[in-house]
C-alpha cells in the first residue's frame, strides 16, 4: 500500500494501483490502525465503486 492519506478511521490509500476508501465500518484483521502505512502488505475486501475505487469492508494484514 502506498499514499496513505488521512487518520484513522478515514483513511484513502493505493494497492496496485487501485484507490482504497477506509472508514469507520472497516473491520481490521490482524492489524491496528496505526500500522496502516506506506509498504504495508494488505487484502482487501470492499465494495467497487463506480469510479473503480474500493469501499473497503475488511482489510486484512498478509505476510511479505
Amino acid at each position: 500500500m502506498v499514499a496513505v492519506k488521512g487518520s484513522c478511521p478515514l483513511l484513502t490509500f493505493s494497492v496496485a494501483g487501485t484507490m482504497i476508501w477506509m472508514d469507520s465500518t472497516t473491520v481490521l484483521n490482524g492489524l491496528s490502525c496505526a500500522q496502516l502505512t506506506n509498504g504495508t502488505i494488505v487484502r482487501v475486501s470492499g465494495l467497487r465503486r463506480q469510479d473503480r475505487s474500493i469501499l473497503a469492508s475488511t482489510i486484512s494484514a498478509q505476510r511479505p
